[in-house]
């Protein structure tokens, strides 16, 4: 881009034909398309980095067309005027091929954010009861010790005999007492406050 800058300039002062500066313009254009390619096949397709697959593809074929009307040009099949339309087309391809890399990196998004709020609620809530956890109830102590209310209470219970529950009726029936305690506690006194 520099060097078209340059040759574009030395044009502009009377100093070069436009016309003589093509060559070196166009081999810069190869250039760039040759290594630029490479450097997206290494990323998008040798790395399974699939987020830039389709921009990888429209790259290419705008890379395409812009190489085919340089051949062209230097074997007198297509005057500078003409090539508009091949780099419309590959624009074209590109545009498309992006939106499609974009409406796939939103979904990305959107399921990434589901499992990070699913991760997050399991990290604060109780599988069981459905009521928040330990880590939940430790976070809201840390919360009130940096600023205390004026009324406070905290309310405790404890279910008797449960350890008599699961050795007599099973586990599953210890755990459907738990829930159900929950279901009360929660039933209750979640109007009140925070139950845990």
């Amino acid at each position: 881009i520099g060097n078209a800058g340059v040759c574009l300039l030395l044009h502009l002062f009377g100093l070069v034909p436009i016309r003589n500066t093509a060559f070196t313009v166009h081999f810069l254009i190869v250039l760039t398309i040759a290594v630029s390619s490479w450097e997206f096949w290494k990323s998008a397709v040798r790395r399974k980095e699939t987020e830039l697959r389709w921009t990888f593809l429209g790259a290419a074929a705008i890379y395409l067309t812009g190489f085919f009307s340089i051949i062209l040009y230097h074997l007198g099949a297509l005057r500078p005027a003409n090539s508009t339309p091949l780099f419309a087309w590959g624009l074209l391809v590109l545009m498309l091929c992006m939106t499609l890399d974009a409406v796939s990196s939103v979904s990305r998004f959107w399921k990434q954010k589901d499992f990070i709020d699913h991760y997050r609620r399991l990290a604060v809530q109780d599988r069981m009861t459905m009521l928040q956890n330990r880590n939940a109830f430790q976070l809201r102590l840390k919360e009130l010790s940096a600023a205390v209310p004026e009324c406070l209470a905290f309310v405790v219970f404890d279910l008797d005999n449960l350890k008599v529950i699961n050795d007599q009726r099973g586990h599953h029936v210890g755990d459907q007492a738990i829930y159900s305690v929950a279901r009360c506690i929660q039933e209750h006194f979640e109007a009140l406050g925070q139950c845990y």
